[in-house]
């Protein structure tokens, strides 16, 4: 009964390998991205140069200009390719396990914060002119290469969280369901948002019945309040994936390019706010855009963690795919003994499970 599933457990197996030596071409040469990331960088601020708005105090020197548009440029690649290494290693490995599902939910929840940030800073005009009001008519430090990587992150981390939902499964039946304080604060803080908004609205169609109008019911507020929110996530998502690879002892399902990327963009992130303040002689401006600074400072602090894990206290050196490799030969083989489709699925669970990442099940 079992010869004609063979074909497919055949051609499992060759797709395995293909992509097994596939990534190992990629994985020797790995030293290359970042200086690869360093020259499109370059090459996209030749093409795309930046400009100052007609009505802004303090403009960034010309000479300074084309190093800022390279260091956002940098960050913009790197945090925006650091996403496709972990995405790309599930639909390898058929499965999201070892990958926190807490990490994946609060991804989504905090990019959409930051998203909302971002471009209202950048789109919205009254909002705009209410920075202006309150910063003595500096502009938000928010660059073109913010709006992008908002747009492209919060894009991606729903994709995330459904391969986690897809491959998984999410809810009562589900392998990959996220912890009960994870569903508390992220409902917490939509309810928050929501009351939030509604509050300001209400008053909105009151008119000038308060006069002057309390300075928290002012849209500005609203979304520096999401800006908090969004650090405080930033703080707290990268937690779930660290003690599970310590209570694993493994970083198996965790992609250690990353944490590579995720960190250079942090480095470039800081570096160019930290860069347009000293150009301007205006401090205020980190100020101003908080979450770009606690999104860069937190994740590399934990991206150091990370990195600690995988290289130095569990081993995990090989190729840079978080084990990918080595572990689906040990799914292929298991997966072999149960007989086709069924025994591949029988094969990952017990794998899963003898490795310590299938707390779900």
């Amino acid at each position: 009964m079992s010869s004609p599933k063979a074909p497919s457990l055949l051609r499992n197996y060759s797709s395995i390998s293909s992509w097994d030596s596939y990534a190992n071409r990629i994985a020797k040469h790995s030293y290359l991205t970042l200086p690869i990331i360093l020259v499109i960088s370059y090459l996209f601020q030749l093409a795309y140069p930046s400009s100052d708005g007609d009505d802004d105090k303090t403009p960034l020197p010309s000479d300074y200009r084309p190093l800022h548009d390279w260091l956002g440029w940098v960050y913009f690649l790197s945090w925006s390719l650091s996403f496709y290494p972990q995405l790309l290693l599930n639909i390898h490995r058929g499965t999201t396990l070892g990958l926190s599902p807490d990490y994946a939910l609060y991804n989504v929840v905090g990019f959409a914060c930051y998203t909302t940030f971002t471009l209202s800073l950048f789109f919205s005009s009254s909002i705009i002119t209410s920075y202006k009001n309150r910063h003595a008519g500096s502009s938000p430090l928010v660059s073109s290469q913010d709006v992008l990587f908002a747009i492209h992150a919060i894009t991606l981390s729903v994709i995330g969280l459904m391969q986690v939902s897809y491959y998984d499964g999410i809810g009562m039946r589900g392998r990959q369901t996220p912890s009960r304080n994870c569903f508390v604060i992220c409902c917490c803080i939509v309810s928050f948002a929501t009351c939030y908004l509604i509050l300001i609205a209400a008053r909105g169609s009151m008119g000038k019945s308060v006069d002057p109008p309390p300075p928290y019911l002012s849209y500005l507020d609203y979304i520096y309040s999401l800006s908090y929110v969004k650090i405080f996530i930033t703080l707290i998502k990268y937690i779930p994936q660290a003690l599970s690879n310590a209570k694993r002892r493994s970083t198996e399902g965790w992609n250690v390019w990353n944490v590579i990327l995720d960190f250079s963009g942090g480095v470039f992130s800081v570096s160019q706010l930290v860069g347009d303040c000293i150009a301007k002689d205006e401090w205020g401006g980190i100020k101003g855009d908080l979450p770009k600074l606690g999104l860069g400072v937190i994740s590399m602090a934990f991206d150091v963690v990370f990195l600690v894990q995988h290289y130095l206290l569990y081993g995990g050196g090989g190729g840079g795919e978080g084990g990918g490799s080595r572990e689906h030969s040990s799914i292929s083989s298991k997966g072999s003994e149960g007989g086709g489709g069924e025994g591949n699925r029988r094969g990952v669970y017990k794998y899963q499970t003898l490795e310590g990442e299938a707390d779900h099940i």
